[in-house]
């Protein structure tokens, strides 16, 4: 076996060489310094902020330029520049409350899909019904996996149930967690045409650093992480404020938030702060590793969007790839047309036996030394790398496609006996 193929970027990417070489560098320097002023002025101003004898004991660090600095180079992955409003938080589900609560302060209905993440649908519903505001969830998940529907009619199908329910506000994901590319920023434009939306608020877990930003650009408020795509590894939410009309009600909306400790995160306090340079002596310990992590990462992240549309190109044969391998081992692709397909890939077995657990079958793939993401209903879901699969990638997956499939038993030969000897008699 070639060693473990990681596709799971579902749960975790996998960290980057650059993000892995400054967390242990950042490492080292908690241990050897955990407390210095040179360590404060490194976090605040960064690592030219060190005279020389450090900056040599630490030169996997020289990326990080200060809190302002990293929230400057994370605003232009979002194609935004470097004034974007941005906020860091340890648990992205804090920022998702501060999603729930912009969008009902002014909007009456917000319009979603079913294919919304399971976790913040429940943030939007549980804030609709405290304000006694509502929601409209449109179905769109069958149309999609299907491949019956095109880019065009997507956009038009959305805008028209946005019409009809009398929809004032929006949350979609840039990419749902099944690999659908949703094109928001057309979507956005076709319900402005006719009616002004008061909020848009855009899921971008599973977007940033996969596909190009242009296409979900548009909002008031963006959010993602750090740990997916992006190759950090260790977790860290992230908002983005992309348009200036609601910069100032996102910031009183923020500061009320924080001042009653509706959001309470210790790391968005610490970052705001330490950006201000106002530290007030009574922050909470927060784990700020995560910053180190995501810095080191953006050295090997697409510098733009067109370096990120040649990676989605390559992520897409990739799909092509196993695909086809998948056809010849008992599988189906579920894709849908070529216009929402990501660097996501989802298999289905051929023939679902009625026992298979999802656990079962990802201890089954990793066995033959895949990693990826499998569902109870036979499902899988493998992330596709940003650079081509080699000859030994493809053999790794074709096999481990046969042997993983549910249901998959290997057929044993009988034991082979010697022939009998005609001219041996029995004593």
């Amino acid at each position: 076996m070639i060693g473990t193929l990681y596709l799971d970027t579902a749960r975790l990417g996998q960290m980057s060489p650059t993000a892995r070489d400054t967390y242990l560098d950042f490492v080292r320097l908690t241990a050897e310094e955990p407390s210095s002023l040179y360590f404060e002025e490194f976090l605040q101003h960064g690592w030219a902020a060190w005279p020389a004898s450090y900056r040599n004991r630490f030169r996997a660090l020289e990326s990080w330029q200060g809190v302002a600095g990293l929230k400057h180079l994370l605003a232009r992955l979002v194609g935004q520049p470097r004034d974007c409003r941005v906020l860091l938080a340890n648990r992205s589900a804090q920022l998702m409350k501060l999603v729930a609560r912009l969008l009902f302060r002014r909007c009456r209905n917000v319009l979603t899909s079913d294919v919304n993440w399971p976790s913040y649908q429940r943030f939007l519903s549980a804030e609709a019904t405290r304000t006694g505001n509502s929601i409209t969830t449109i179905p769109v998940r069958d149309m999609l996996l299907r491949g019956g529907i095109t880019r065009d009619e997507l956009v038009s199908f959305i805008a028209e149930e946005s019409f009809k329910a009398g929809c004032d506000g929006l949350f979609l994901p840039a990419v749902s967690n099944l690999g659908v590319l949703f094109p928001t920023h057309e979507i956005v434009r076709a319900i402005d045409s006719r009616v002004q939306l008061r909020f848009v608020a855009v899921d971008a877990a599973q977007a940033f650093c996969h596909v190009p930003a242009a296409s979900y650009a548009g909002s008031d408020l963006l959010i993602a992480g750090c740990h997916k795509w992006l190759g950090a590894n260790q977790t860290m939410g992230m908002a983005f404020c992309p348009r200036k009309r609601s910069r100032s009600f996102i910031e009183r909306t923020l500061r009320r938030m924080v001042d009653a400790r509706q959001i309470d995160d210790p790391l968005l306090r610490f970052t705001e702060q330490l950006e201000r340079g106002q530290l007030d002596g009574y922050s909470e310990t927060t784990n700020i590793a995560p910053l180190f992590s995501c810095c080191g990462a953006i050295d090997m992240a697409p510098a733009n969007d067109l370096e990120q549309e040649q990676q989605l190109r390559i992520r897409r044969l990739n799909a092509d790839v196993v695909s086809e391998a998948a056809n010849d081992s008992g599988w189906m692709p579920v894709r849908s047309v070529t216009d929402f397909q990501t660097g996501i890939l989802l298999l289905k077995p051929r023939h679902l036996p009625r026992r298979s657990s999802a656990k079962s079958v990802r201890a089954a793939f990793q066995k033959h030394g895949v990693i990826l993401s499998t569902y109870d209903d036979g499902l899988i879901r493998l992330s596709m790398p940003r650079r081509p699969f080699t000859d030994d990638n493809v053999a790794c997956i074709r096999e481990s496609l046969v042997h993983a499939r549910p249901g998959y038993r290997r057929i044993m030969r009988p034991l082979s006996l010697p022939h009998a000897d005609p001219d041996r008699r029995t004593a």
